[in-house]
This record gives structure tokens, sequence and C-alpha cells, in this order.
């Protein structure tokens, strides 16, 4: 059987594992100007791919709730309410929109391809790229409104930086999925 049948517990505990993982990935700093380069998005993308449209936003929803309520799991141990409204909130609130649009795309890549191909893997590799597009697209314009920069600063600072690292994490992120991909859980529906 290619796919494994997930129960709403497993489902909860795994959108928790990648919540979690997303929360390291935040630690994981390199510091810029306005907003720093951190593993998020890679995990982000993962949990999009690996769970899917619905059950990889759970896990981003489950990360922002546990920011909000002021656990320090944001980039640099931050956390609360105002880190989502501050200048670099635009990418942490995009992470719930990129997951269900990658999350949805895997899911139609799996649904036609029942082991891993060439072909498959260059398609989640795009799919993880738009997704990586749309975080960086809205934080940025998040950025330019926020901090009242043009637009040229704000694609030199909140997007331009960002372009090469999300491709090798897109790339990652497929590469990944090659040796677990018949791992990838569905959801009970029975």
């Amino acid at each position: 059987m290619r796919n494994q049948n997930i129960s709403n517990l497993q489902l909860m505990v795994l959108s928790s594992f990648f919540a979690a993982l997303i929360a390291i990935g935040a630690q994981l700093v390199i510091p810029l100007p306005f907003v720093p380069i951190t593993l998020q998005t890679f995990f982000v993308l993962l949990a999009s791919v690996f769970l899917g449209g619905f059950r990889g936003s759970l896990s981003i929803f489950i990360y922002l709730l546990i920011g909000i309520a002021g656990f320090p799991v944001f980039s640099s141990g931050t956390s609360g309410l105002g880190v989502i409204l501050g200048p670099t909130g635009g990418y942490l609130y995009s992470f719930l929109i990129a997951s269900i649009i990658v999350g949805v795309i895997s899911d139609k890549i799996f649904l036609k391809y029942d082991s891993p191909s060439l072909k498959s893997l260059a398609l989640l590799f795009v799919a993880c790229l738009l997704g990586s597009m749309i975080i960086l697209a809205i934080g940025t314009i998040h950025l330019m409104i926020f901090v009242n920069l043009s637009p040229e600063v704000a694609f030199f600072s909140g997007f331009f930086p960002f372009i090469l690292g999300d491709v090798v994490k897109s790339l990652a992120v497929a590469l990944v999925m090659s040796q677990i991909y018949t791992k990838r859980p569905i959801q009970n529906t029975t």
C-alpha cells in the first residue's frame, strides 16, 4: 500500500511534531537588517508536502497559535501577537497561505504518481518554490507597508536576499521526499 492511513490522534501528533520542527528552524538565525534568514520555511514546506493541504496547514496553525500565546517559538525566541503585527509578521501569516496552496498541489501530485519519479519530484520542487515565492511576496509587501519602505528597498531587503536560499530549501524538500515519498500519510476517512 502506497500511503499509510492516519487516525485523528496520529494527525495531531504529526502536526504537532512539524510545528515543533518549524519552531526549531526559527531559532537557527542568520541576522539581516530587516528580516533574518531562518530554516522555518524549509519545515513549513516539508510539512505542507508531507502532510498535505489540510494537515500541513494544521501544523502551521498550531505553530502560530503557540507563538501568539507567548511561547518563544518565533525567530530568535520572540513571541506574541505583536510579532505577527510587526515588520516580519507577513512572513509568518503567509506560512499558512503558502502551506494550503503547496499542500493542495502536493495532494494532486501524490494522487497522480504512486512512487517517486523525476517528474513527481520536479513538480514537488516547483510547488515548494511557488510556496516560497508566496511567502516572500506577502512578507515583503507587509514589511514595505509596516516600515514605510519604497518598493525597491523592500524588494532588496525582504525578497531578493532569500531567493537562492529558498531555491535550495525547495530542492532539499524534494530530496527528502524522494526518500520518504511512500511513507506520506493519508487521513482515514472511514
